[in-house]
């Protein structure tokens, strides 16, 4: 290989080993339940909000990321729509108006399910 080469390889070698658990290190998963509607955010790549008026159903469950979604991160599986999780086997599945699912995974899947409970008992009241 020539000195060029090299030098090039070796810049990318080395960003590559800096910048990817850089990446991962600055990752942060957050989900907000705000009076209009389920905020998910997985930083620095997707903002999605949920309006109450989409949800039908939810339920905080156990499942298995690796069997139903493929594994961790932003998943999307045809059988099961869309997963954000970040590690766990526990979250809040939202069953959509439209027949679409939704998987939000979390450590505390049942503080969740009732913050979106009294979340969209306040939105309709308000509405």
């Amino acid at each position: 290989m020539s000195n060029e080469t090299l030098l090039v390889m070796g810049g990318v070698l080395i960003f590559t080993s800096v910048a990817l658990p850089l990446l991962f290190y600055c990752l942060k998963h957050v989900v907000e339940v705000r009076s209009d509607g389920v905020h998910i955010r997985f930083f620095p790549f997707v903002r999605r909000r949920i309006p109450f008026e989409e949800v039908k159903a939810f339920t905080p469950r156990v499942y298995n990321p690796l069997l139903e979604y493929g594994g961790w991160g932003i998943r999307w599986s045809p059988k099961r729509g869309w997963a954000y999780n970040v590690s766990g086997n526990r979250g809040v599945l939202l069953e959509l108006v439209k027949g679409k699912r939704l998987m939000i995974g979390s450590q505390h899947p049942e503080t969740l399910a009732e913050a979106i409970r009294v979340g969209m008992r306040m939105h309709r009241k308000i509405d």
